[in-house]
């Protein structure tokens, strides 16, 4: 996956040395959480995909899938920092 935004989410550590936690809001208000390597960790926030935006919503997609959803999703344009800088 080419990344071209950060997500602002929570990340905390994940089970093993290399890898985090992340969780955010989708624009459903569901909460989204997954395990990520922290190498798509910037800044405290998530490497995505941003696929279509439209009405102050973004089509994202995850560098990994979700516990409880696709890795595609709908968030709040808001919660997303672009572009992304090397």
């Amino acid at each position: 996956m080419d990344a071209n935004a950060l997500l602002i989410c929570d990340v905390s550590e994940g089970m093993f040395p290399e890898e985090r936690s992340v969780s955010f809001q989708a624009s459903d208000g569901c909460k989204i959480e997954l395990f990520v390597t922290d190498r798509r960790i910037r800044d405290n926030k998530l490497e995505i995909r941003i696929l279509e935006e439209k009405n102050g919503l973004s089509l994202i997609e995850l560098p990994a899938e979700p516990l409880n959803e696709s890795a595609v999703l709908t968030v709040r344009s808001d919660i997303i920092r672009k572009p992304i800088t090397a």
